[in-house]
């Protein structure tokens, strides 16, 4: 068969508007995930075609970008971002004009979860399974997960959703000993609570 005519490039239509923008964050890398800083780096990569670039940042879903900026513009940094969920919202040029908006989810928990103590379930004196109790929230990203360390070395760690009636107490010398326990929300905060708990030997 005679080779293939080449396609008419996008000029001969009169052009495309550009497709919507691909947002990275390198203090927000995914998406869905809540982190723990207020500062946010955005940046994105510019077509060679681009006439005009216009961009939002804003608490609010669905809105449409009004500020522009200079064509060469490929990177934007905001610092003391309040606590929750924002989006940033970025729409170029061409010749043929204003393309699709592309938008970026941006989650951020700054707060530690909430202070908390740490307890000994009372399973009576002869029991051999005795349970600490160490239970706490997070209002904005939730609860991750809790470390346990015991005479400063770490002796577990449990998945929020897993610590459902205390934690069981690893095998330890008796006497009284330092409990330490770093709770985790889902942004990366710790809030920590320590007690002198006095051991009990158990097997």
């Amino acid at each position: 068969p005679p080779a293939a005519e080449p396609e008419p490039s996008g000029e001969a239509f009169g052009g495309s508007p550009p497709i919507a923008p691909t947002i990275n964050s390198a203090t927000h890398p995914k998406a869905d995930n809540w982190y723990g800083t207020s500062t946010v780096k955005i940046d994105w990569k510019i077509p060679p075609d681009v006439t005009s670039i216009r961009w939002l940042f804003s608490s609010k879903e669905g809105e449409k970008p009004t500020q522009v900026l200079k064509p060469d513009v490929s990177s934007s940094t905001q610092l003391n971002i309040a606590d929750g969920m924002w989006y940033f919202y970025l729409q170029y040029k061409n010749e043929a004009g204003w393309g699709e908006v592309g938008m970026r989810k941006i989650m951020i928990d700054t707060v530690l979860p909430v202070a908390f103590d740490v307890g000994l379930l009372d399973q009576g004196d002869n029991a051999n399974t005795p349970k600490f109790s160490m239970k706490t929230t997070d209002e904005l990203s939730g609860m991750d997960r809790y470390e346990i360390y015991i005479a400063g070395n770490q002796v577990g760690s449990v998945k929020d959703a897993d610590l459902t009636d205390g934690y069981l107490i690893p095998p330890q010398e008796g006497g009284v000993q330092k409990v330490l326990i770093k709770a985790y929300d889902k942004a990366g905060n710790i809030r920590e609570s320590e007690k002198e708990q006095i051991g009990r030997a158990h097997v």
